[in-house]
């Protein structure tokens, strides 16, 4: 992913993470531009609220602007942002002496291109459920079905994200899979994932 910048020259948010650590405010407003909508999404689905979603992904941007001095261009500044926003939910759900269950009827959020309305209408209510069914599996493995089919992360900054090496990414995938799979099967869901 790059930003374009002037008229010829494009940054990428790593590059942009390493003028935010010179002192840029510029480049950091262009990251939280790239990330907001995305990391609000991810935190939304990990907390079932859209009040405390907004809070935690301002949370999420303050502890990165906070810590930027601490980030390694060499590793995908995505993995790293989406770290600090699944540790951010994580103290949260933590701090929730009653912390209330996630919502299953909540808008997936995707898009389907079918041009025939009853066609996208069918196809949003497919992924509507698939998700409520992958909600329903434990949270590691919604998050590591969300990253990987959400957000489209590879394994190996999946494995950043979640802090496990990238044998146990495919492990965790493979188990959340399978479970979706039994789960869909079991209500005689016909599509295979």
């Amino acid at each position: 992913m790059t930003v374009k910048v002037g008229e010829n020259l494009t940054l990428s948010p790593e590059q942009l993470a390493r003028q935010s650590q010179t002192g840029c405010p510029d480049s950091f407003e262009q990251l939280v531009e790239i990330f907001e909508e995305r990391i609000f999404h991810f935190i939304y689905r990990l907390v079932g609220n859209h009040h405390d979603a907004q809070d935690l992904t301002q949370d999420t941007f303050v502890k990165v602007y906070n810590n930027i001095s601490r980030y390694d261009a060499k590793y995908p500044f995505a993995a790293w942002i989406y770290t600090i926003a699944r540790r951010v939910a994580a103290n949260h759900h933590r701090s929730q002496k009653n912390a209330p269950s996630l919502s299953l009827d909540q808008d997936p959020g995707w898009e389907c291109e079918e041009e025939h309305p009853a066609s996208q209408a069918e196809a949003e209510d497919e992924q509507k459920s698939l998700w409520e069914m992958a909600r329903q599996l434990k949270p590691s493995y919604y998050q590591v079905l969300w990253l990987r089919y959400g957000e489209d992360f590879s394994i190996e900054e999946i494995a950043r994200i979640m802090e496990m090496n990238s044998i146990g990414v495919r492990v965790l995938l493979h188990r959340a899979r399978n479970l979706l799979a039994k789960k869909m099967k079991s209500i005689g869901y016909e599509k295979s994932i």
